[in-house]
């Protein structure tokens, strides 16, 4: 009897020291794959849905959304695309292949960071989810089989394949659903069946809310981020002008119409505001073409042209304080 007490002790000891070594293992391959402190990093073991053949209505359809509703808007060719972030919360990342371009449009509701990035990557079309982690208190997407992580707001690669490499990005601009209604009433409005427009959702905060800064990304000086926020831009629509990335670049922004966005100037041309009554459309250069708001030029000997954009986006003043160490209020 003694002997099978024995033997009982010895299996509970080999079983116990078993699973000690697998729950070792576990955490040693977790914490690997990482290149980034491991401590900035939570969640993980759940992924969101994964969302690819998204729907799409008219404007018209959504009546019910609120003015103040914080929407992405992409648009490629004179096409646009509007996807607010009360549908696009369900996912955190949608798949969509627009106008032959491969787009995922990722939206933290930590962070209130939307940002639309390219998944086609080296040659190779991704299928882009939320990964369940949190970077900082950001959206960790990842593809849908795990093979890589990238951080959405340093846009860049921090676990597994292509650990330390950047990601590339279309522009995306944040507006308001007021905005969308008054000039943008012939867009593509994405939706989420399971959600009700009207509905709150208390992860989202609306445009009322304070604290969004609007951020330029100076990749050439120690990932200094050039900060402006919507006072900047009161009354009407202004035009600033910033030598970033070497380069200049030319940020318009309307608090009214509640949006930022930024493009490098080409070639030899002078920019200038155009009258807000001819918003969407935003700029006129010396060569007499006209610009819109997306950077495309809809008249003039470049019709057809779009301008370049830098890495820019609006998050929450706190996030780019987490993120960023070398901040320039202008």
């Amino acid at each position: 009897m003694r002997l099978f007490y024995l033997f009982l002790i010895f299996i509970f000891i080999s079983c116990t020291s078993n699973n000690d070594e697998i729950i070792s293992n576990i955490e040693q391959e977790e914490s690997s794959i990482w290149i980034v402190d491991k401590n900035d990093i939570k969640g993980g073991g759940k992924t969101y849905d994964l969302s690819v053949n998204p729907k799409f209505g008219n404007v018209s359809d959504f009546e019910k959304l609120s003015d103040h509703e914080k929407v992405a808007l992409i648009s490629f060719n004179n096409e646009v695309r509007v996807y607010p972030y009360f549908f696009t919360n369900h996912f955190e990342v949608i798949n969509d292949v627009f106008n032959n371009n491969n787009i995922a449009v990722s939206y933290c509701p930590l962070t209130k960071s939307g940002i639309c990035f390219n998944r086609e990557i080296d040659g190779n079309i991704y299928q882009i989810l939320a990964s369940g982690f949190l970077y900082k208190d950001n959206m960790v997407p990842a593809d849908k089989d795990l093979k890589f992580y990238w951080s959405q707001m340093l846009m860049t690669y921090i676990g597994k394949e292509n650990a330390g490499k950047s990601i590339s990005n279309y522009n995306l601009i944040e507006t308001n659903w007021k905005t969308v209604k008054e000039y943008f009433y012939d867009a593509k409005v994405y939706y989420h069946v399971k959600r009700t427009a009207g509905e709150t959702d208390p992860q989202l905060s609306t445009t009322q809310d304070s604290q969004y800064i609007y951020g330029v990304i100076e990749e050439k000086i120690n990932t200094r981020v050039e900060l402006f926020s919507y006072n900047l831009f009161k009354n009407k629509t202004k035009l600033i002008s910033k030598i970033i990335n070497n380069k200049e670049v030319i940020i318009i922004g309307s608090e009214e119409k509640y949006f930022v966005t930024s493009y490098y100037k080409k070639d030899n041309l002078e920019f200038y505001l155009l009258n807000d009554s001819n918003f969407p459309n935003i700029l006129s250069d010396n060569e007499g073409n006209i610009w819109n708001i997306f950077g495309y030029a809809i008249s003039g000997n470049r019709k057809g042209e779009q301008l370049e954009s830098p890495k820019a986006y609006v998050a929450q003043f706190w996030a780019w304080k987490d993120f960023y160490s070398n901040l320039k209020f202008n």
